[in-house]
């Protein structure tokens, strides 16, 4: 008898979940359903709300709803909405304005307002911020990040800001030219334009650009960028590129570092990174496809397969180097955690 049941969550533009549950529960019209493998047949109508997803390993993951149709197999759940989204990414500040803002046209006698929609729109806002206060009430996670730094993170990080460093003040030796690397073009923009772009799609308050190499000619060729500019002046490597941007970054927030010349980094890689982030306080992108990993810090595990820390190369011994999971540099990391582990760094390489 199977212990799993497959979930898939679709809106009407796209899949937003698909994967084996041990348990799913669901905002019927009649009451929360509880699913579980092997439940009987049944096709319903789903109301505003959460659905939620208890994995097999324990994990619990939630999605907003706007209503729906539920679809019942023993072996398959499929919840079909025009909208759905993962909880953690619901904007609450926008929840807030609408509900408002239906409260205010349902308050106006002399409106001309179809009170019906007006009473769905507010249904609908209800039924998000009550899956927002779920969310908030959840323990959170604690993770042993390297040997001698225990990051115990306290509470759920949904409703966290999130703040964006893009990296910028590199030479680009290794590209023969005197312009800085990140103004180089690719497909008619700069390095630094495809970054940013990608990086604007997540809704980040502030977006800071850590600048060096080329300083007036690099903010005079990007002044149409929405961004708070930080000069390094002296280019002492990457911690200390982003220990100049601490001070624009409030203490509450997530922090993506992100870094001016790797432009084919995608939206949807950095929302998982974050989505994670979110639930731990620190998310990082790595890599084993590398054929040759050489210059690239390598990632250390323990037999779970678990972080254990990071080793730059020429720190690392000869087993080390022989990894071939290595770490990109991009991460989500909380600002309390960033400004702690920041302190830290020392020149003491071998």
């Amino acid at each position: 008898m199977s212990s799993t049941i497959r979930i898939d969550i679709v809106s009407a533009e796209r899949e937003i979940f698909s994967g084996e549950a041990a348990m799913v529960f669901a905002p019927a019209i009649m009451g929360e359903v509880g699913i579980a493998p092997r439940h009987t047949p049944l096709i319903t109508r789903l109301k505003p709300g959460e659905v939620r997803v208890q994995h097999p390993d324990g994990r619990e993951e939630s999605f907003y709803i706007s209503g729906g149709m539920l679809e019942i197999q023993p072996n398959v759940v499929t919840v079909l909405s025009d909208t759905a989204q993962r909880a953690e990414d619901l904007d609450e500040a926008a929840i807030l304005r609408a509900k408002e803002e239906a409260e205010r046209m349902l308050h106006d006698r002399d409106a001309k307002i179809d009170y019906a929609a007006a009473q769905a729109s507010l249904a609908e806002t209800v039924a998000q911020l009550q899956a927002i206060q779920r969310l908030r009430k959840r323990a959170g996670i604690c993770v042993l990040f390297s040997d001698f730094i225990p990051a115990c993170i306290i509470g759920y990080h949904s409703a966290m800001a999130l703040s964006i460093v893009i990296l910028a003040a590199g030479q680009g030796k290794r590209m023969h030219s005197d312009l800085p690397k990140v103004m180089h073009r690719l497909a008619g923009k700069t390095l630094l334009e495809h970054v940013y772009h990608t990086a604007r799609q997540l809704r980040a308050r502030p977006l800071v650009v850590v600048f060096g190499h080329g300083g007036e000619h690099l903010r005079q060729q990007h002044s149409q960028l929405q961004v708070k500019w930080v000069l390094q002046k002296r280019q002492l490597g990457t911690g200390h590129a982003v220990r100049q941007a601490l001070p624009s970054i409030p203490a509450g927030d997530l922090v993506l570092i992100l870094y001016g010349d790797i432009p084919l980094i995608t939206s949807a890689t950095l929302k998982q990174l974050v989505r994670t982030a979110r639930r731990t306080g620190v998310a990082l992108v790595t890599s084993d496809t590398l054929e040759n990993p050489a210059g690239y810090g390598r990632i250390i595990r323990d037999r779970a397969g678990r972080l254990v820390r990071i080793v730059e190369e020429r720190d690392a011994s000869r087993e080390e180097r022989a990894i071939r999971e290595v770490n990109t540099g991009i991460m989500a990391v909380t600002a309390k955690l960033l400004k702690r582990w920041l302190a830290t760094i020392s020149k003491r390489n071998a």
